[in-house]
């Protein structure tokens, strides 16, 4: 799967453990500060903060979020950082996940590590 707004809810709903409605996203867009909009004008955020969708899958900073969520739980990520003729690695429970970009990799990691088997890079 792709870098973007759609990794991002995918992340959001199985590794951090936001509730998302499927019917209510099909009809989403994205506004220019990345927030899931809807036909309401309202965005998508985590109904317990409030806060808007963060960028996991883009910024490294909320792609550190995802993985303090699986220290925090059973998973562990195993964050090995690492650029590779490919882009970036990350390396767990003797799997490693490529990505073009480190976000991107641990978001990729942390779908494998908590079970996801949806599409692929």
């Amino acid at each position: 799967m792709k870098a973007g707004r759609e990794l991002d809810i995918v992340v959001a709903e199985k590794v951090m453990g936001w509730v998302v409605d499927g019917d209510i996203i099909e009809n989403a867009d994205f506004d220019e500060q990345g927030r899931c909009t809807f036909p309401s004008g309202d965005y998508l955020m985590n109904k317990e903060t409030r806060e808007p969708l963060p960028n996991y899958s883009t910024n490294i900073a909320d792609a550190w979020e995802v993985v303090e969520q699986l220290n925090d739980t059973e998973s562990y990520l195993d964050i090995k950082i690492q650029s590779c003729i490919d882009g970036w690695f990350v390396d767990y429970c003797n799997e490693r996940t490529v990505a073009e970009t480190a976000p991107h990799a641990i978001c990729l990691a942390a779908l494998k590590a908590v079970g996801w088997e949806g599409e692929g890079k």
